[in-house]
């Protein structure tokens, strides 16, 4: 939720059946094979908060990875980031995109520029001004292969003080939009394939062969899945019927997770006897300095 990075799922029972997923068998008629898929890379960390007060409005995302302080007109400052792009297709048979977000640090006019891996120019680019306030810019570029790696990818992100004495930019986010191998990673692998004609698709590098394939768009699972092994591990096999769009979820024994269960107790917050002066609510990690914060109003005399 908006509050928190948990997931809380409420489970009654008594009433009727909820949704089930149907059966589908993975086998199919002959199919031609398809080696990868299109998916997108995005790298973001929220580790700045900016209340952004010279924005023309509030409505933008307030939360920023690092803010880069340039100086001088010639010696940019400059700030890398890295980030993962795992089993990218790197035979230059298509083009990668890469997309970047920054944002002002200040009402002003900026000079950046955006490198991929050192040496790969994504945009060098005047934007902004005084009288714009604070905003934000996606700049984008198609990349050749070559300028992809193989797991860890860096961004460097540079800033000019030519337009300004002093300027300031975060960096937002960035994404690779490009073609990925059917390989698992840590037993799990999602992906999603348009509506086509059938294709016969084998996901490798898997931990263990009993594994769970949902079509999490139509909710469906596959049945008898074709099972072998490679060096690199098990491996599965399925056809995809490409009669519509599906968001498939693949996950192997060794990467199913078990929810924690709790009983919800029935609040005593509305009886007339359960009244309070002083409510203090906390975070998990501040529930010790609440307690005694709660100590201190009580020997005051609150309750």
């Amino acid at each position: 939720s908006v509050y928190g990075q948990r997931n809380t799922y409420w489970l009654t029972w008594g009433g009727g059946a909820g949704q089930r997923y149907a059966e589908r068998a993975a086998g199919g008629s002959d199919a031609a094979e398809q080696t990868d898929f299109w998916t997108t890379a995005h790298i973001e960390v929220d580790e700045v908060y900016d209340p952004l007060p010279a924005a023309p409005d509030l409505d933008r995302d307030h939360w920023f990875w690092h803010l880069v302080d340039g100086r001088s007109p010639l010696n940019p400052g400059s700030a890398s980031f890295a980030g993962q792009v795992p089993d990218p297709v790197l035979d230059g048979s298509y083009e990668p995109r890469v997309r970047v977000a920054l944002y002002g640090g200040t009402p002003a006019a900026h000079h950046t520029a955006l490198r991929l891996n050192t040496n790969h120019t994504i945009a060098d680019t005047i934007w902004g001004g005084r009288e714009q306030g604070q905003i934000g810019i996606e700049l984008e570029a198609a990349v050749p292969t070559s300028a992809l790696r193989d797991g860890t990818n860096r961004l460097v992100l540079q800033v000019y003080a030519d337009q300004e004495k002093y300027d300031q930019v975060y960096l937002n986010w960035f994404a690779v939009d490009y073609r990925r191998r059917f390989v698992a990673r840590d037993g799990y692998l999602a992906f999603a394939l348009p509506a086509a004609a059938p294709r016969r698709i084998s996901i490798s590098h898997l931990r263990h062969d009993e594994v769970a394939l949902l079509d999490r768009g139509n909710a469906v699972r596959l049945t008898g899945l074709q099972r072998d092994s490679d060096p690199a591990g098990a491996r599965i096999t399925f056809v995809h019927r490409g009669e519509e769009r599906a968001r498939y979820v693949l996950a192997d024994s060794l990467a199913w997770r078990v929810p924690e269960a709790e009983p919800d107790t029935l609040s005593a917050w509305r009886r007339p006897d359960n009244r309070a002066d002083y409510v203090v609510i906390a975070h998990p990690e501040l529930i010790e300095p609440g307690l005694r914060l709660a100590a201190h109003r009580r020997a005051r005399g609150l309750t």
